[in-house]
């Protein structure tokens, strides 16, 4: 069974929300079929660019579904705390630009992990 095959038999369960893996934010079938499903589509976003988090999210609202969260957690555990907080693809700058986008209708959790911190922020 493949993973398009997959969510089918997710459906038969009942499941209301899929989580696609940051790994998988550019299978576009996987990504089209689990927005036709109508389930809330849960987007980790590991590696991604702000580009393919664009694209993954035309895709699911191309198919009606505006169920969308986007799980903005860092890749690695815990997160690299002597990257410069400024640059360009820090965890950090991608979630301002995330927050800032016009992403209307979409959740966005974010994920942090540290020796000082720790929790989940939704807004």
């Amino acid at each position: 069974m493949n993973l398009v095959d997959e969510i089918e038999f997710l459906e038969s369960l009942g499941c209301d929300s899929i989580k696609i893996a940051s790994a998988d934010v550019n299978h576009m079938p996987l990504i089209r079929r689990a927005a036709q499903s109508g389930m809330c589509i849960q987007l980790d976003t590991g590696k991604s660019s702000i580009g393919e988090i664009e694209m993954a999210i035309d895709v699911i609202r191309a198919d009606g579904n505006e169920n969308i969260i986007i799980h903005h957690c860092p890749s690695g555990y815990p997160a690299d705390i002597a990257a410069p907080q400024n640059a360009p693809q820090s965890h950090d700058c991608i979630y301002i630009r995330l927050r800032n986008r016009a992403l209307s209708g979409v959740s966005l959790a974010r994920c942090e992990y540290g020796e000082e911190q720790a929790g989940l922020e939704v807004s």
